[in-house]
């Protein structure tokens, strides 16, 4: 798996509050399970040892490798990402890792296209979902209904073939 950096979509809600945040990606090979706790326990204090903090971490495992998503805030430090990647590679176990710092809003950049079955999914915020549909409705007027209404007639369609 070669993780690379790749474009994203930027958004409001980060821009507004002016948060710096970062993806941080990483495998590594399983080890013996008393070392389990001490590998995690590394990767955790190595990043909150640069004054990061750790919003939320996802941990899985598939054919004897360990793969780990965190997203951290970089708010309280002056660390880059670039730094947090060094760090992280200089504990020596790691067999790979990256360290996104996009700006200014966050995805998960590295677990995409999102799917639902067969279909690429978007994933927006109820927010910008009104937005759009108040922003529509200004611009085409009634004809915003009928578009989302026949939207909904394919999709449903669709629906029922595959069913």
């Amino acid at each position: 798996m070669k993780l690379q950096p790749r474009n994203i979509i930027l958004g409001i809600p980060q821009a507004q509050k002016k948060k710096r945040l970062a993806e941080v990606i990483l495998n590594y090979k399983i080890p013996i399970a008393e070392l389990r706790p001490k590998y995690l326990e590394k990767i955790l204090k190595t990043i909150l040892g640069t004054g990061a903090d750790i919003l939320t971490a996802n941990r899985s495992s598939a054919g004897g490798v360990a793969y780990m998503t965190l997203f951290v805030d970089l708010d309280k430090t002056e660390i880059s990402a670039e730094e947090i990647e060094k760090k992280l590679k200089d504990l020596g176990f790691i067999s790979e890792v990256s360290v996104f710092e996009p700006k200014p809003l966050l995805f998960d950049v590295a677990h995409f296209p999102l799917t639902n079955a067969v279909e690429r999914v978007c994933v927006i915020s109820t927010a910008a979902l009104a937005r759009m549909h108040e922003e529509m409705i200004r611009i085409l007027g009634s004809g915003a209904f009928t578009i989302l209404w026949y939207i909904g007639l394919e999709k449903g369609k669709n629906l029922v073939k595959l069913i």
